[in-house]
Parts: C-alpha cells; sequence; structure tokens
C-alpha cells in the first residue's frame, strides 16, 4: 500500500470529509491540473436533494460565468424535485485550504449526508465494483464514521447571470461534459436537464422558488441573451479548457446539448 493510501485508510477510522464536485471537478484530467492530489482518488456520482445547480457565478478574469448551485431553503432541502447530481471525492481535512484558494469566488458551506443519495440507475454498468463500498452509502454495511460532506457555493459579491461580457464558456462546458460521459451519457444527460441558466431568463425564472435567495442576479435586466454562451473551442479561453479535446468531440459534445434542447441558437456566438 503506498503512503498516501495508507494515510487516509487510518484517517477514514475517525472521520471522513468529502466535496462535492459539480462541475469542473467531475472531470479527473481537470482534477489533474488543478488539484493533482485528487485526480486518482476514487469519486462517488451521486445525487443531493435541495441543491439547484446553476450558471451563476461570475468571474472577472477572464471574463466569464461559471457554474454554480444554490442551497433552498430548509423547508425545500429533501425536495427531490430540486437536485442536483455531482460526485463526492474524499479529502484529507488539511487538504480544504487548497481547495478553498482553488475555488476562488465560492465559499464552502456543509451539506447534510441525508440530503444524499445513490445514483445506481445513472452508472454504466450494474457488472461494475459498487463505488459506494465502504462508505456511508454503503447499502449492505453500516459504516459508523462521522461524515462530512462539503459544497462550493458562489459568494454574493461573484454571483450574477451570463451575459455577453460575462459568457458561458464553450471549453469549460466541454470539460464538465467530458467529466460526465466518463461515469455514463444517462449521467450528463441528467447534469444537463437539470442545469438552469442556459438561457438567461432562466434564471430569472428561479426567483420566488426559495425566498431565501437573495442575489444580485435579481436585480439585473435581461437584454438580448446572444453572446451569453461563447464557443471559444477554437481558441479557448477556459484556463484549464483542453482544445485537442473539444475540437475532436465538437460535433458529439454538440449532439447531446441539442438532445438536451438546450438554446444554442439562441445565446450561443462563436468566440
Amino acid at each position: 500500500m503506498d503512503p498516501q493510501s495508507d494515510s487516509l485508510s487510518q484517517h477514514r477510522q475517525k472521520e471522513r470529509h468529502y466535496v462535492f464536485g459539480y462541475g469542473s471537478l467531475i472531470c479527473a484530467q481537470s482534477r489533474a491540473v488543478s488539484a493533482p492530489t485528487l485526480a486518482e482518488r476514487p469519486s462517488l456520482p451521486v445525487r443531493i436533494n435541495g441543491l439547484i445547480r446553476t450558471w451563476n457565478c461570475r468571474c472577472p478574469r477572464p471574463a466569464s460565468t461559471f457554474l454554480g448551485v444554490k442551497q433552498m431553503d430548509e423547508k425545500n432541502q429533501t425536495n427531490e424535485n430540486w437536485s442536483c447530481a455531482g460526485i463526492l471525492i474524499e479529502v484529507f481535512e488539511d487538504e480544504l485550504g487548497a481547495l478553498d484558494k482553488r475555488e476562488y469566488g465560492y465559499v464552502r458551506e456543509l451539506v447534510s449526508p441525508e440530503r444524499i443519495t445513490r445514483v445506481d440507475e445513472l452508472l454504466q454498468t450494474q457488472e461494475q465494483p459498487d463505488p459506494y463500498k465502504g462508505t456511508f452509502l454503503d447499502t449492505k454495511e453500516n459504516v459508523a464514521v462521522e461524515t462530512f460532506v462539503w459544497v462550493y457555493v458562489p459568494e454574493d459579491s461573484f454571483t450574477n447571470q451570463p451575459s455577453a461580457e460575462f459568457p458561458i464558456l464553450q471549453s469549460y462546458v466541454d470539460i464538465c461534459m467530458r467529466g460526465c460521459l466518463a461515469i455514463s451519457s444517462l449521467f450528463l444527460r441528467e447534469f444537463l436537464s437539470t442545469t438552469r441558466g442556459w438561457h438567461p431568463m432562466e434564471i430569472r425564472e428561479l426567483q420566488g422558488i426559495n425566498s431565501e435567495v437573495t442575489c444580485e442576479e435579481n436585480e439585473a435586466t435581461v437584454t438580448s441573451p446572444l453572446g451569453a454562451w461563447s464557443d471559444d473551442r477554437h481558441n479557448p479561453i477556459y484556463l484549464r479548457a483542453d482544445r485537442e479535446y473539444s475540437m475532436k468531440n465538437a460535433q458529439h459534445l454538440d449532439l447531446h446539448l441539442e438532445e438536451a434542447m438546450l438554446p444554442l441558437r439562441e445565446v450561443r456566438v462563436r468566440a
């Protein structure tokens, strides 16, 4: 057993910490660039109830909008109609500080394990080894270890909707899709269909769902959506983009986007 695995095993006997990845963290290749120690860690595909994934985190450099999540108010935190599929990655407690720096513009919040469910129906095949074995989601063995699950939520000052000045970057979308496809096409389908804000008007439709969510975006005026999604595959703007992957798989990826009935023609323009 390598030293890292041995250390993690000893640590797990007392308590376990997980980070919920719902965007680029789903992709192992992306994690290898920005969080190399997490690249080879096992990941648990899961669904968290009472959490909405949406395009709502604006970044000043490069000017763009990335994925974020909104926590539902307490009465809706177990509502399966509002859920977010992603992965759990186990981390050491002392690694959280480095992850906080990686997730600039986000704050780390706890999520109750009771809100988290398995997604066996979205996995590639039932013949694969059980990824949940030995975790708090193990249905065959009671794992009595204190579990902490963390999710990164956009800071209020970074929260706003996509626009032509702060667009969704296709190179970033491709990284997220790549991670989902590594799990299954069904997982990608759920990722696309449950993500809000591909069209700026969707952001405004979220108003009133959760009265405790107050964001700067709620005050924004939606103008023409054209350009709020930038096809930058030829000249990627996203820092952890993989141009070769995007160009090679562009047609296949766009087919998935079209099947999800996303507004490519209404919103996306070539950079």
